[in-house]
C-alpha cells in the first residue's frame, strides 16, 4: 500500500503549482478553499525547482494549518539553471522535465487505488496533461492571471500564424476575441519577440490550452463578463469555471511598524506604492519615483524592493526619508499588501499591476495609478483604465516614466473629480467581488459546479 493511502479515503485532488509567488499564492488559497469544502484530500506536489526552499515552508503552513487532508509529495530532484532562464521558459522546462517522474508516482497511486478525482495544474505546466491523459486522470488548468489574458493566449496561435513579424516592430492593431482591438505593444511581454525562446515557450502552453477538461479562472463574472462568455463559447474550449477573487490573507502579519505608522495618518490620505515581489526598478527610474513622490506633496507608504545585490536604502536621492519623515514611509523588503490597503488611512495604489495586486486593490476598494513592468501588466493596465477605476502613467519610448509624470498621476488618483470617480467605480467593484464569492454568488456556484464534477469524476475512475 502506498504510504499516502493512510490518509482518510476520500476523493484525491493532486495539485502542481508553478514557479513564483504570484502563482504559488493563489494555488494555496484555492487550496484552502477546496480543503474547507471537507469532501476532498489534498495532495500539493512539488519539485525542487517549482518551489524554492522558501516558498515550501510557506505553502505547507498556510495549508496544513487549515487542514489535516493535505499532504505535500516532492518528485525526484532535478537539474536546471534557473538563473540563465525567463521566468515561462523556467516553468515550461521544469515541466517537461518532470514529466518521467510525475507518471510514475502517478502510476504508483493509481497502483494503489488511491482515488483520485482530479488533478489540477499551472497554465504553464501544459506539458503534464499528456501524462494525465496517458493515466486517464481528469486534467484541470487554474489561471491565476485574469479571463482577458486566457483570451489572449487561446488566440496566439491564431496571431502566430496571421503575422510573421514581432509584435513588437509592429504598428497594426490585433484583433483578439473577447478584447476587441488591442495595441501589439501591449501583448504579454513574453511574447513581444517571437524569435526569443520565451516566445517558443509561451506559444506551447498556448497550444495545449483545450487538452485539459476544465479552466478554473482567478476572476468574476461581474469583472470580466465579456471575456468569460467568450472563452465559454470558443469552439473547442474546455469547462471554464471563474471561482475568483482569490485573495491572500493568511502570510499577513498586523503587528508591523508600517500598519502603526499608517494609524498615525488622517483617513483616506496615504498613497500605497509598491510593485509585486518580482518586478523591480532601475536605479534611475527609482530616483524619478522617488523625486515625483515628493513633488506631489502626498503622504506615501513606499515598498522598495532592488534587484539582488543592491542597496535600496542607497538607490533613494540623498535626504529623501529624511526630507519626508513623517509624511512618508519607505519599507525595504516588504509590507502586508492587503492590510494595508483595507486600513482606513490608505486611498490610493501605484501599482505594477499584477492580476493578484490588482484584484487586492480591487478587493479592498483602492483606485490605482497603474504602472505596469512585465509580463501581462500592460493589459491588465488597460482593463482597469478602461474600467474607470485606475489611473494610466504615461511612459516614454524607453519605457521610463518621468518625475513630472509620477506627481501628475500621484495627483489625479489623490485629488479632484477623477479621484472621487475612481473611488466609487473601486467601490461598485468591491462590492461585486464580494458577493461572488459569498454564499449564492456567481464565483461560489461555479466552485460549486466543478466540485460536484469531481465528485462525479471519482465514481468513474
Amino acid at each position: 500500500m502506498h504510504p499516502l493511502m493512510d490518509m482518510e479515503i476520500k476523493p484525491h485532488i493532486l495539485i502542481v503549482p508553478s514557479l513564483g509567488m504570484g502563482h504559488l499564492i493563489p494555488f494555496v488559497e484555492i487550496g484552502k478553499r477546496l480543503a474547507s469544502l471537507n469532501a476532498f484530500s489534498l495532495i500539493f506536489i512539488t519539485t525542487n525547482c517549482n518551489l524554492s526552499p522558501r516558498q515550501i515552508p510557506y505553502a505547507q503552513d498556510r495549508l496544513r494549518s487549515h487542514s489535516h487532508d493535505i499532504r505535500f509529495v516532492e518528485l525526484p530532484e532535478i537539474h536546471i539553471e534557473p538563473q540563465k532562464m525567463a521566468p515561462v521558459v523556467m516553468r515550461t522546462r521544469v515541466a517537461e522535465k518532470s514529466c518521467g517522474f510525475l507518471e510514475s508516482l502517478l502510476g504508483d497511486f493509481l497502483a494503489s487505488a488511491l482515488p483520485i478525482c482530479a488533478f489540477v495544474t499551472d497554465m504553464f505546466n501544459t506539458a503534464f496533461l499528456d501524462v494525465t491523459a496517458k493515466l486517464g486522470i481528469p486534467s484541470y488548468l487554474f489561471v491565476s492571471s485574469s479571463a482577458s489574458f486566457l483570451n489572449f493566449m487561446f488566440h496566439l496561435p491564431v496571431l502566430d500564424s496571421q503575422y510573421d513579424a514581432s509584435f513588437k516592430d509592429m504598428d497594426t492593431p490585433l484583433e483578439v476575441p473577447g478584447l476587441g482591438m488591442m495595441d501589439p505593444r501591449d501583448v504579454p511581454s513574453s511574447v513581444l519577440d517571437r524569435s526569443h525562446e520565451v516566445y517558443g515557450c509561451f506559444l506551447t502552453n498556448c497550444c495545449n490550452l483545450r487538452k485539459p477538461r476544465g479552466i478554473l479562472i482567478n476572476t468574476f463574472q461581474e469583472l470580466e463578463e465579456s471575456a468569460i462568455e467568450t472563452l465559454e463559447k470558443g469552439v473547442g474550449n474546455p469547462a471554464m469555471y471563474p471561482v475568483g477573487p482569490i485573495i491572500s490573507f493568511s502570510a499577513e502579519n498586523p503587528e508591523t511598524s508600517c500598519l502603526q505608522w499608517l494609524d498615525r495618518q488622517p483617513p483616506r490620505s496615504v498613497i500605497f506604492v509598491s510593485f509585486g515581489s518580482e518586478a523591480t526598478l532601475s536605479e534611475a527610474q527609482i530616483a524619478k519615483l522617488a523625486r515625483g513622490l515628493e513633488a506631489s506633496e502626498q503622504r506615501f507608504l513606499w515598498v522598495l524592493r532592488a534587484s539582488l545585490g543592491s542597496n535600496p536604502a542607497g538607490l533613494l536621492p540623498p535626504g529623501f526619508e529624511s526630507r519626508n519623515e513623517g509624511k512618508g514611509l519607505v519599507v525595504h523588503g516588504w509590507a502586508p499588501q492587503v492590510s494595508v490597503l483595507s486600513h482606513p488611512s490608505t486611498a490610493a495604489f501605484v501599482s505594477h499591476c499584477g492580476w493578484n495586486s490588482t484584484l487586492e486593490s480591487l478587493w479592498c476598494g483602492v483606485p490605482m495609478v497603474a504602472w505596469p513592468v512585465m509580463a501581462e501588466q500592460g493589459m491588465n493596465r488597460n482593463f482597469m483604465v478602461e474600467t474607470g477605476a485606475a489611473v494610466r502613467v504615461h511612459m516614454e519610448a524607453d519605457g521610463a516614466v518621468a518625475e513630472e509624470e509620477v506627481e501628475r498621476a500621484v495627483r489625479e488618483v489623490m485629488q479632484g473629480e477623477h479621484c472621487e470617480k475612481a473611488r466609487r467605480r473601486m467601490e461598485e467593484l468591491q462590492k461585486s467581488a464580494k458577493s461572488a464569492v459569498d454564499q449564492g454568488g456567481n464565483s461560489y456556484e461555479s466552485l460549486l459546479r466543478v466540485v460536484c464534477v469531481w465528485k462525479e469524476n471519482t465514481a468513474v475512475l
